[in-house]
């Protein structure tokens, strides 16, 4: 079983999760169900942050249950520089001659899920599916998943001529389809591990920026393409 080791990596740097959820821009709450083990699904950003603040391995923050590490190989990483996750699961199946339907098959799991692995697409990745490849393979962890460098892009500002006018905008269609489903915020926000604030600004329309992984997430859990989720109104202005 797999269990966060982030516990003896903030003991390790002399640090806590109140200064780490400053430093990576994260909620307290989200980065404390998480090293306590109370998620379900790990996020792919939240180990991309974790593993290039702390500079360490993947396979140092996520371990086997029974085998924490104590000390960390602090990596190379330059100050441009940030790791990204990256699963090998295309490359397990092509070494063995597997096909993403017979491995879907053999353990228990959907074509769709294994097929998004295998791509890279999965943000918020189930831990009972990395604990099953892992057995079927019978592979550590570092072989599945390794981090790899890509350069931090800078953030550009582009201007938007004063003469433009929006004419379109986007509204979130979640409460009719939490309504059409019977799910309540609460349970969505336990199943994918978004926040409910952040659930209850976007239901009620309070988000200026839609981050694509909850949307993601969100189409996914509610098996629904994004024009079901967001729908757009047009205005009359010129």
């Amino acid at each position: 079983m797999l269990t966060i080791n982030l516990e003896n990596i903030l003991d390790h740097f002399e640090t806590n999760t109140n200064r780490l959820s400053e430093e990576l821009n994260e909620s307290a709450e989200t980065l404390r169900r998480f090293r306590l083990n109370m998620v379900t699904r790990y996020s792919k950003s939240i180990i991309e942050k974790i593993c290039t603040h702390f500079k360490v391995n993947v396979d140092d923050l996520i371990v086997i249950e029974g085998q924490t590490k104590n000390t960390f190989a602090t990596l190379s990483l330059e100050e441009d520089e940030k790791f990204i996750l990256r699963c090998k699961l295309k490359s397990l199946l092509a070494g063995r001659d597997l096909s993403i339907q017979q491995t879907a098959s053999d353990i228990d799991e959907s074509f769709e899920t294994v097929r998004r692995m295998a791509n890279n697409m999965t943000e918020r990745i189930p831990v009972q599916m990395i604990e099953k490849l892992l057995k079927y393979f019978d592979i550590p962890l570092n072989e599945l998943y390794y981090l790899q460098k890509v350069k931090i892009k800078p953030n550009t500002v582009r201007e938007i001529p004063t003469a433009y006018t929006t004419k379109t905008r986007i509204f979130t269609n979640l409460n009719v389809l939490l309504n059409k489903k019977k799910l309540t915020l609460k349970q969505v926000s336990l199943d994918t591990d978004i926040s409910y604030q952040m659930l209850l600004k976007f239901q009620n329309n309070q988000m200026r920026r839609l981050p694509l992984d909850m949307l993601e997430t969100l189409c996914d859990y509610l098996d629904v393409p994004i024009d079901h989720l967001l729908i757009t109104e047009k205005s009359n202005k010129k």
